[in-house]
């Protein structure tokens, strides 16, 4: 029992270090419109957090990058935006990211150090940026806000 007991506190106390949202998409796709929106609250205001976009994709994913328009909006509705290119296969298709399973997964870090400076509810908002209406081969994504 007490072996139990250490086992679910460090647990606990590993996962207060750490935020995360999924978001699984119907039939592996994503829509352009369907942008993802996750929130977050309660950030400690005197650390830097790192954010972390983990997917998982499928063979039927036929692009070389994923385009992401990456948007933060603060309690006080300032918005930060950002569009990132991540490279997930050599221009011959072979995969640049490991095989789990029957899938690929990549890890991308969207900020290495942001503070969150003001208390409040944080908005961030995902969307997908490439120059087709609806991309297939995408599973899933999570988001994560990690203390550093």
């Amino acid at each position: 029992m007490r072996i139990f007991l250490l086992f679910f506190t460090i647990f606990i106390t590993a996962c207060k270090d750490k935020s995360t949202f999924q978001h699984f998409f119907a039939d592996n796709q994503w829509n352009y419109k369907d942008s993802l929106k996750f929130e977050f609250e309660n950030l400690d205001n005197q650390i830097p957090y790192q954010i972390q976009l983990k997917a998982n994709f499928t063979e039927d994913f036929k692009y070389t990058n994923l385009y992401i328009k990456f948007r933060m909006i603060d309690p006080e509705n300032q918005e930060t935006e950002s569009i990132t290119n991540f490279v997930l296969t050599e221009p011959n298709g072979k995969w640049l990211i490991p095989k789990k399973w029957n899938d690929y997964h990549a890890d991308f870090t969207l900020n290495e150090a942001v503070k969150f400076d003001k208390k409040g509810k944080y908005q961030f908002w995902i969307t997908q940026y490439l120059r087709e209406d609806v991309i297939e081969g995408i599973k899933n994504l999570e988001l994560e806000i990690i203390k550093k």
